[in-house]
């Protein structure tokens, strides 16, 4: 018993101290006058709790898939309230992406597909065409080019601020 109060009192802890630091971010973006209600950034629909959904999403690590059934699942009847069946079926879909992959087994996936061959498959050019090779480049790092850990991490970083920055700039230039 001791021990289950132990383990609960150190994840109330947890949990204080992962709001008082979500709390201090939106004071903090209060005083610098960044919007958390901006649609890009910190849309209302993610934003509506004390618990935004990215944050809930990065804290669990979870794949690309359950990362969008939660999104989805979250949203659904907030972002728009006749589209919460279309939210809800998207998140059906992701489900079932997720267990299918997990299906399969990392031997039997499908092949990676290049970034060259989805450019040319999607006609993407200019600055989405670059940002998808710098993406490329920091997912695929070979595992002989930088055996620490932390630099492979270091460099993969690096690469997607940088594709961020080209995408930046796309916008700006209305590509």
């Amino acid at each position: 018993m001791t021990e289950l109060l132990w383990a609960l009192t150190a994840l109330a802890g947890i949990c204080i101290g992962y709001m008082a630091g979500r709390t201090e971010r939106r004071l903090d973006d209060a005083r610098s006058g960044n919007d958390m209600a901006d649609p890009v950034n910190h849309p209302a629909h993610y934003t509506d709790g004390r618990i935004e959904t990215a944050d809930y999403i990065e804290s669990g690590r979870y794949s690309w898939w359950l990362g969008n059934a939660i999104k989805y699942i979250s949203r659904a009847g907030k972002k728009d309230p006749a589209k919460y069946g279309e939210d809800l079926e998207k998140a059906i879909w992701y489900l079932e992406r997720a267990a299918a992959w997990e299906r399969l087994g990392k031997k039997k996936r499908p092949r990676r597909i290049s970034a060259d061959v989805y450019i040319v498959d999607k006609c993407l050019t200019g600055a989405r065409a670059q940002a998808l090779h710098l993406i490329e480049d920091a997912v695929c790092v070979p595992h002989h080019a930088a055996t620490d850990i932390r630099v492979r991490r270091l460099f993969a970083s690096e690469r997607l601020f940088e594709a961020a920055e080209v995408l930046k700039e796309g916008v700006t230039d209305g590509e």
